[in-house]
């Protein structure tokens, strides 16, 4: 009897440890996905290529950015302009990659117009991903951008954007 009693409650102690380390398993996988909304923002200085590329190709941008949640951080992107010009102006699409001094990474792409004219360029933006505690990011904004477009190549950009992040 002193045996089978012994036995019997050295499984319930295992199938409790057992219980145990599963729900805490559980927990830790319900944390590591639960995302939280936050603002996402900041102001970018940059320098384009040629933005005139995008009408044939793609135009590329690289500078530098002050944003929440990540600091000083550096930017490169790009364009693709339509060759339709609208009463908004021409409309373009790309891709952004913002990375923060420890090397995490935000990307998105966004869509809007450019004014030829002004040099203004305006749309919504969609996280779409990135790296380190930015992976698997989400979330959506604006873009606010003044190029100054008085010469061909090397135009100068500052670029506002405002959202929420989720990461």
């Amino acid at each position: 009897m002193v045996t089978s009693s012994f036995t019997l409650a050295l499984s319930r102690r295992a199938a409790l440890c057992g219980i145990a380390i599963l729900v805490v398993s559980f927990a830790g996988v319900r944390t590591a996905s639960a995302q939280t909304s936050r603002p996402f923002g900041g102001r970018v200085v940059a320098q384009w290529d040629n933005v005139n590329n995008g009408f044939s190709g793609q135009a590329n941008f690289a500078g530098t950015s002050q944003m929440k949640h990540m600091g000083r951080s550096a930017q490169s992107g790009n364009l693709i302009l339509g060759s339709t010009l609208t009463p908004n102006g021409f409309p373009g699409t790309g891709t952004v990659t913002i990375t923060a001094a420890d090397g995490d990474k935000v990307t998105f792409k966004y869509e809007g117009y450019l004014n030829p004219f002004t040099g203004e360029g305006a749309g919504p933006l969609e996280i779409i991903g990135g790296t380190g505690r930015f992976a698997g990011a989400t979330g959506t904004g604006t873009f606010y951008a003044l190029i100054d477009l008085r010469t061909p190549t090397n135009q100068n950009m500052t670029v506002l954007l405002d959202g929420v992040i989720k990461y």
